[in-house]
């Protein structure tokens, strides 16, 4: 992705589908896919284009042309943590893949029973601070290299400010 439309999606891939009616964003570390994001159509996609914009333009199986822009206004941290959720939460009954991160504001490093930290977060000895969280929240591999959180990190400021504001009050 190009274009300033969609600035946190910058260098992600899109991916149309069309059976699942499905968009989806990924990204890539290297050749790693770090991030998978459905994205609900509800058409079968048959192409897709950027515009030089940034709009992305998504050619149906009915010649329905459909334009995606992006939401405007100020980024809100339940927004944002919609990318967090998707690891950070249980979902059907199950258990989550990643610790549950209520609470996580001046919670010990690396230390919520029931979750087995990769060693080079065990190695961050401390609590997590806003400005820790900060730090991890904009590039995971950075903060602590080799920890096993495979998401790249949030790329803007404001969407990093909005996600803490959120974390402050979370609960599940």
């Amino acid at each position: 992705m190009t274009g300033e439309e969609f600035p946190r999606w910058r260098g992600d891939l899109l991916v149309g589908t069309l059976q699942q009616q499905n968009l989806y964003r990924v990204r890539l570390r290297g050749k790693k896919v770090t991030y998978v994001e459905p994205i609900a159509v509800g058409k079968r996609i048959r192409d897709l284009h950027q515009t030089p914009t940034g709009k992305i333009l998504l050619w149906t199986d009915d010649a329905a042309v459909v334009v995606l822009t992006r939401r405007r206004g100020a980024p809100t941290g339940a927004a944002v943590f919609t990318q967090c959720r998707r690891c950070h939460e249980a979902g059907g009954g199950g258990s989550a893949m990643a610790p549950n991160l209520a609470g996580i504001i001046g919670r010990p490093v690396a230390a919520l029973p029931g979750y087995e930290y990769s060693a080079a977060l065990k190695a961050v000895k401390g609590a997590w601070t806003e400005e820790r969280l900060q730090a991890f929240i904009a590039d995971p591999q950075v903060f602590a290299p080799g920890t096993t959180m495979a998401v790249a990190g949030v790329a803007g400021a404001a969407d990093r400010a909005a996600l803490l504001e959120y974390l402050r009050t979370y609960s599940p």
